[in-house]
């Protein structure tokens, strides 16, 4: 089996190098290509069990989300995974449920992992950091102002004044709102956002046509059958969630509405995964792939010498497409 001494042989290049190379550090772009080479002419492999014992590491990486998120985020996992997996790190996820806190998700795998990505719904600043004292921390949707915690945002703010903007510009006034989020910050900005696009076009929204509800299909559904039966209808509706938008759109055409023409609803969804296949409906399309492969990047990054840099924040934009 080559070793690093072979591929430092083979290219011509330092021991350290190869070793930096191996290890995600950065080299020069003519090094790369000479040792991408060389891995591939040799057959190299690395035998990341030495590895794991000579820097007492394991090599893993802790993801915590909760339960109800993992029906819309199989593409930021897959990303992540993968782009760990690429730089010999494994990714071991595991789930909270509602009555069950992330805190004790996080607490069982601080003492297992290199570092920990966090969709987190109740844990403080305060609380996070204790736990994961001296690992690198990577949050979505999420922002811990004062801490050395990384945080991979989606611009909700920005996506629900592009679909408030979007409805007036087809001439809705009657608009309403089934909010969802998996943390306070999420829907604080989507409500921010929305309230924002109606201020600016001097337009006041209709409180009653503002509901809440859980991440699921099933109270997309029920909460938009309670808008449908306000006596004055909203001719719009923002869903905030993939799988809630799923849900009212089921909710629409199980009322006989023809979506785009008596009903306008804007959600949300991951490359268009969660839509209703067959039908012309606009969604705030959020790339999960870009959201997974971006808090990898940012974990791998404080794990190769970027420990001392100031917490990171990386905004994920939201595009109105018309989908088929």
């Amino acid at each position: 089996m080559p070793t690093i001494r072979d591929l430092s042989e083979y290219t011509g290049l330092a021991f350290g190098t190869v070793s930096k190379y191996l290890n995600g550090g950065n080299v020069r772009p003519e090094n790369r290509a000479m040792l991408d080479e060389a891995v591939s002419k040799l057959h190299y492999r690395m035998n990341f069990a030495a590895r794991t014992l000579k820097r007492q590491c394991s090599n893993t990486i802790g993801v915590v989300v909760p339960a109800a998120s993992l029906a819309g985020m199989g593409g930021t996992l897959t990303a992540l995974d993968r782009t760990l997996f690429l730089n010999g790190y494994s990714m071991l996820l595991c789930a909270y449920a509602d009555d069950a806190p992330e805190r004790e998700k996080i607490k069982l795998l601080s003492g297992n992992t290199d570092g920990i990505v966090v969709l987190p719904s109740k844990i403080s600043a305060e609380e996070l950091t204790l736990l994961c004292e001296g690992m690198p921390v990577v949050a979505l949707d999420c922002v811990f102002p004062g801490t050395a915690i990384d945080s991979v945002l989606t611009d909700y703010l920005g996506a629900a004044y592009q679909a408030v903007e979007y409805f007036f510009s087809h001439q809705h006034r009657r608009i309403g709102a089934i909010w969802g989020g998996q943390n306070a910050y999420a829907v604080s900005e989507l409500k921010t956002g929305f309230m924002r696009a109606f201020k600016d076009y001097q337009q006041t929204p209709c409180e009653s046509l503002l509901l809440e509800g859980e991440c699921n299909f099933a109270a997309g559904y029920e909460l938009f059958l309670r808008l449908y039966e306000e006596t004055d209808r909203p001719t719009a509706v923002l869903v905030s969630d993939a799988m809630m938008s799923m849900g009212a759109e089921t909710a629409a055409r199980d009322k006989g509405l023809r979506l785009m023409q008596d009903v306008d609803i804007v959600g949300f969804g991951d490359q268009g995964m969660y839509r209703i296949p067959g039908r012309q409906t606009p969604i705030l399309e959020i790339s999960g792939e870009t959201v997974g492969t971006t808090a990898a990047e940012l974990i791998l990054e404080r794990l190769n010498g970027g420990a001392e840099a100031k917490a990171s924040v990386r905004r994920i934009k939201a595009e109105l497409r018309h989908v088929d």
